[in-house]
């Protein structure tokens, strides 16, 4: 008997020793000073961040070095080096004095980057096993599981973060998600998320996805009639709805009412979709006098107006680019020295980040200089 007594007593034991070390164990917290230190750091363009912080942190102490490598991590992530940037942020999550905010982060940093080497799989699983409470946690699992087509368990996810998106933003998720499910051939699913989705907010995506609806089962005319809807009421969806609405009128054999439709939309994108298809088509003259019924609406946009001119190659859409350049601010950078119309943050040519400045507004340039370099600006 008193050996069961004895037994009993070291059980009781090893769990209190465990519960006070857990209680007593120092935690890394990182100092106000690094913190401060990192942010300064970040601010250069990233290869230079990454040197700044390898130095760092070999000067660091214990409790600030996690911190830098949390940042090196993203860094990494950031310039494509996946795997390193893995190693890392999985080397962040298994100490046991790293600080619990740095841990969340290592974890959701782990998943981001395996969802850019598309191992959703292997990401879901790591996610599962690693609960926190966390908003971008939840987020990431609903992408994990969007990715897999388990619409169903994605929408419960995204139901998690409601209280952190705006009406909206939650009806655009679950649109999108029950269009997902609609493509994939889950029709009541995705009629389970629309419905849901009308509860919340009434918007484009909700239009595109009770179309999607009609169309997958077989009710061209109305699904034809509710994509009209969506792109007249809603032109920024324009990109997707278009083929939508394009793939249901080839399935009646009427793409001439599309083209019709298409030429009568006011919408700019929309105009040059026109042109584009008649070019296309041979119809040059016609896509040429398109163009000029309807010039004042791309010369309102520099950016159509270049992409119209790749299209129909009039030297006259060269020297209205070259009117409207006049009163243009130029932008160089001075890390690479290429110029630009636009102003970026980020140098789209070298990626340096701060390194745009206003140089002159030009008021002379020739028609090569204008082709050369806002077409190669503008045309994607």
């Amino acid at each position: 008997m008193i050996w069961i007594y004895i037994a009993i007593f070291l059980i009781i034991l090893f769990f209190l020793f465990g519960y006070i070390r857990e209680i007593y164990t120092p935690k890394f917290t990182p100092s106000k000073e690094i913190i401060k230190k990192v942010d300064e750091i970040l601010k250069n363009p990233i290869n230079v961040a990454i040197d700044l912080l390898k130095k760092e942190v070999k000067i660091a102490r214990i409790s600030d070095k996690y911190y830098i490598y949390l940042h090196l991590a993203f860094l990494y992530m950031e310039i494509g080096k996946f795997e390193k940037a893995l190693r890392l942020s999985r080397s962040l999550i298994v100490g046991a004095y790293i600080d619990e905010s740095i841990r969340n982060r290592a974890i959701i940093l782990v998943g981001e980057i395996y969802l850019k080497l598309n191992r959703i799989k292997e990401g879901l699983e790591f996610l599962l096993e690693h609960k926190i409470n966390d908003k971008n946690y939840y987020f990431l699992i609903a992408k994990f599981y969007e990715q897999l087509k388990d619409y169903k368990n994605s929408a419960y996810y995204y139901k998690k973060i409601i209280h952190n998106l705006e009406k909206e933003q939650f009806s655009n998720i679950l649109s999108k998600l029950s269009i997902s499910a609609i493509r994939n051939g889950e029709l009541e699913i995705g009629k389970k998320l629309i419905s849901e989705a009308s509860k919340v907010y009434e918007n484009g995506f909700l239009i595109l996805a009770r179309g999607a609806y009609q169309f997958y089962n077989g009710n061209l005319n109305i699904a034809i009639e509710l994509f009209k809807d969506g792109l007249i009421k809603s032109p920024n969806l324009y990109s997707y709805i278009k083929d939508e609405l394009k793939e249901a009128y080839f399935e009646v054999g009427n793409y001439n009412e599309f083209l019709e439709f298409l030429r009568n939309l006011e919408n700019p994108i929309a105009k040059l979709d026109y042109i584009r298809i008649l070019y296309n088509m041979g119809e040059f003259e016609k896509a040429r006098d398109y163009f000029y019924e309807n010039k004042e609406i791309f010369l309102s946009n520099i950016s159509l107006l270049s992409k119209a001119y790749e299209i129909i190659k009039d030297e006259q859409i060269i020297k209205e680019i070259l009117n409207i350049s006049k009163n243009l601010n130029f932008y160089k950078c001075n890390s690479c020295n290429k110029e630009f119309n636009n102003f970026y943050i980020e140098c789209p040519n070298c990626y340096r980040v701060g390194t745009l400045n206003v140089i002159y507004k030009k008021t002379s340039k020739s028609l090569e200089d204008i082709k050369s370099q806002i077409i190669e600006e503008y045309i994607e």
